[in-house]
C-alpha cells in the first residue's frame, strides 16, 4: 500500500460532525454515546477511486494539520470495505471514545491506510447542536455524590433534601456575616400540613403592629427582650414577651 498512496489524496468528510459528550443535569440522565458517524474517499496515486477491504488506524491527536502532539484516542479497524472510493465507519465502536477526549480545544483526526499514515490531519469541528451543550459542561449530575465549590447563587426558590455545607451561607443576602446569615422571617413546623408553626424574624427597634404570623419570635434591641405573638399580629399587643 505505502507506495501506491500519496499523501493529501484521501478525502474526508464528517457525516454527523463530533458529537461532544457532557452529562446532562435534569430529572432523566441520558447517556450521550461515544461514536462518530464517518464517511471518507479512498483514492489511489493518480486520485482514482479504490475499491477492496483495507485496514486502517484512526487516532484523535491534541495537535495538527501536521505531526506531533499527544494522542487522545485510536481504534484499530480491519477489512474496511472500500467501494468506488466511498466506505463509512462508525469511530469508537471498538474503543469507546470517552468525554476526556474533546476537552482540549482542538482536536485532529490522523489516519493510517496499512503502513502508510495519511496527512495532513483533519480538524475535528462541532455540529450547530453541538453548541449547545456548551450549556451543560459545567452540570452537575443529580445522581451522584458532588462538591461545588466557589461562592453560588439559586433564585427563586431552592429545596435541599439533604446536604453538608462549608464556609457562610446567606439567606436573602449575597454578604453572609455568620455560618447562617437570614435576611428575612424563618419558619419551623412539624410538617407541611401543620397550621401553626414557628417563625424568627429577628431583631427589630420598635415591635412592630401587623405583618407577622402566629407563633413568631422576635427580638426588641430598645429593651433587650424577646417576644412572640400569640396571634397573628394586627397591633403591638399580640406580642407577649417571654421575659
Amino acid at each position: 500500500m505505502g507506495g501506491s498512496m500519496q499523501k493529501n489524496c484521501f478525502k474526508i468528510a464528517i457525516l454527523l460532525g463530533v458529537v461532544y459528550f457532557y452529562t446532562f443535569a435534569s430529572e432523566f440522565v441520558f447517556a450521550v454515546p461515544g461514536y462518530i458517524n464517518f464517511q471518507g474517499r479512498l483514492l489511489d496515486a493518480n486520485k482514482n477511486p479504490k475499491s477492496g477491504s483495507f485496514d486502517m488506524v484512526f487516532g484523535i491527536w491534541d495537535t495538527g494539520p501536521g505531526t506531533g502532539g499527544s494522542q487522545l484516542w485510536t481504534e484499530t479497524r480491519t477489512g474496511i470495505q472500500v467501494t468506488n472510493g466511498m466506505f463509512s465507519v462508525q469511530l469508537g465502536a471498538v474503543t469507546p471514545i470517552t468525554n476526556t477526549v474533546f476537552s482540549a480545544d482542538n482536536t485532529w483526526l490522523q489516519i493510517r491506510v496499512g503502513e502508510e499514515t495519511l496527512t495532513p490531519r483533519e480538524r475535528l469541528v462541532t455540529t450547530p447542536y453541538s453548541f449547545r451543550a456548551v450549556i451543560a459542561d459545567n452540570a452537575v449530575s443529580t445522581d451522584t455524590t458532588q462538591s461545588i465549590s466557589g461562592q453560588k447563587t439559586f433564585t427563586p426558590t431552592t429545596i435541599f433534601s439533604s446536604a453538608t455545607f462549608s464556609g457562610n451561607i446567606g439567606i436573602g443576602t449575597t454578604a453572609p456575616a455568620k455560618k447562617l446569615d437570614v435576611v428575612g422571617e424563618i419558619k419551623t413546623s412539624t410538617s407541611t400540613t401543620s397550621t401553626v408553626s414557628i417563625n424568627i424574624a429577628g431583631a427589630v427597634d420598635n415591635l412592630p403592629a401587623s405583618g407577622y404570623s402566629e407563633g413568631t419570635f422576635i427580638y426588641q434591641t430598645s429593651n433587650h427582650k424577646v417576644y412572640v405573638s400569640t396571634t397573628a399580629v394586627n397591633n403591638v399587643d399580640c406580642w407577649k414577651p417571654l421575659w
